[in-house]
């Protein structure tokens, strides 16, 4: 075992409960803070997906990040910033008329911190515990990360939900339910900056040594450039990019489905059902997704189990399709359905890391959360930013076909280039 004084059982949920909660902002109740605030669908969409640039290009900061001789340092300091930006949000919100365009700078600048965040907790995590430690105590990771987003997405939606209730006699209900959940959840924040400042330790000799920005850029830099000479890179990156795009169209989509009301086209859903719904059972769904198709890739990294994958993932959005025909007839339906499409999501998601591993070999082997990866970030930024528009465009009913229809086109492509076939002739080779 590990001869730090420290518990890993302790300061593990902690750090990565810190990482979850703004995590979980910025990609899933954003959307929301959007809709409720006035901003069209559209730019609702564009805004939420420049969110993620920064878990796009977070790797041009690793190689500056791998040098810090005491993480613990600046994990502290990140929290802080954290925390302020938490507090920010909720004094901008409590505010008759929010501009999108601010909440967008508050929640990119938060978006940032915790990219950065991550790359520090990734690196902390790598100095204090054997090779064999972080194995062993990945499942705990895993798990205080997917707690922390249920609590996030879900219960911290139905606590929004519940404070609109209570103030549905004011004219600004809206964004000051959002505000006083916000101060909350910063509460919540706050006891966990507080635990990692006293779990979280330093080594007392820093090995730290110099490493500017560009140094670091040029380094990434030429990572990608190897990347691109890598056999069949082309066809791995649209392979990846067609595999994220039915999921990737409907992310947002599906929640302007559930909050728009029955008479134009949605479900007419409450907050307190679309957290409980999507932010709860959905979260736990994918998760159970996650776990299962991992386990299934590791004892069998076969054709046969990454193409059962990848047809899984692009039939997703079949059940909110199913849903536009069939209404769910309350609460206990709607989870139903949700469960469905949200444990295909996670169990087919594992498709993409064998793509992934294809490009970068073990780099994101510890990654706890896919969207983390910054190869499908990027292939899911384009789609995420022009879904919103295109849901403008029709109703919801076309939307999910057309939406379904690019599963056969995906199939089609990866049939026709044998991309299952030679990744995992690629990745079993010696």
């Amino acid at each position: 075992m590990t001869s730090n004084r420290k518990n890993p059982y302790v300061w593990i949920p902690v750090l990565f409960s810190a990482e979850a909660i703004p995590m979980a902002i910025v990609t899933f109740v954003a959307i929301l803070m959007f809709i409720q605030s006035g901003t069209p669908n559209s730019h609702s969409t564009f805004y939420c997906a420049l969110l993620l640039i920064p878990w796009g290009i977070k790797s041009f900061f690793r190689q500056m990040v791998q040098r810090f001789g005491r993480p613990a340092a600046f994990l502290r300091s990140a929290e802080m910033l954290i925390f302020g930006c938490l507090i920010g949000l909720a004094f901008y919100m409590n505010r008759k008329v929010a501009d999108p365009l601010v909440m967008f700078v508050i929640l990119f600048v938060l978006s940032s911190l915790c990219a950065w965040h991550s790359l520090l907790a990734e690196i902390y995590y790598r100095k204090r515990l054997m090779k064999k430690e972080r194995t062993f105590f990945l499942p705990a990771l895993t798990t205080s990360y997917q707690v922390s987003t249920v609590v996030t997405y879900g219960l911290f939606i139905i606590l929004v939900g519940g404070l609109e209730v209570f103030f549905k006699n004011l004219e600004n209900r809206y964004n000051l339910s959002w505000s006083m959940g916000t101060y909350i959840l910063s509460g919540m924040f706050f006891i966990i900056m507080i635990l990692n400042f006293l779990l979280l330790t330093d080594s007392l000799h820093s090995n730290a040594t110099g490493a500017t920005l560009t140094e670091t850029t040029l380094s990434e830099v030429k990572h990608i450039k190897s990347m691109t000479r890598a056999k069949r890179f082309t066809i791995t990156i649209l392979a990846l990019m067609l595999l994220v795009l039915p999921q990737s169209l409907m992310f947002f989509v599906r929640v302007f489905f559930l909050y728009t009301p029955l008479r134009n086209g949605g479900l007419g859903c409450s907050m307190q059902e679309i957290g409980f719904a999507q932010g709860t059972i959905g979260v736990m769904a994918f998760s159970l997704g996650i776990i299962l198709g991992r386990q299934l890739l590791h004892k069998h990294l076969c054709p046969s189990t990454l193409w059962a994958q990848a047809i899984t993932l692009t039939l997703s959005p079949l059940f909110y399709y199913i849903m536009t025909i069939h209404h769910p007839n309350g609460i206990a339906e709607l989870c139903v359905m949700t469960f469905l499409s949200q444990i295909c999501f996670g169990f087919g998601f594992n498709c993409c890391l064998p793509l992934v591993k294809q490009l970068s070999h073990e780099r994101y082997k510890l990654a706890t959360n896919y969207l983390q990866i910054p190869v499908i970030v990027t292939a899911m930024i384009p789609p995420l930013a022009i879904s919103g528009l295109l849901a403008s465009r029709m109703d919801f009913h076309d939307f999910f076909f057309i939406n379904c229809m690019t599963a056969p086109i995906v199939w089609i492509f990866i049939l026709a280039t044998g991309t299952i076939t030679s990744c995992c002739k690629s990745i079993t080779s010696p």
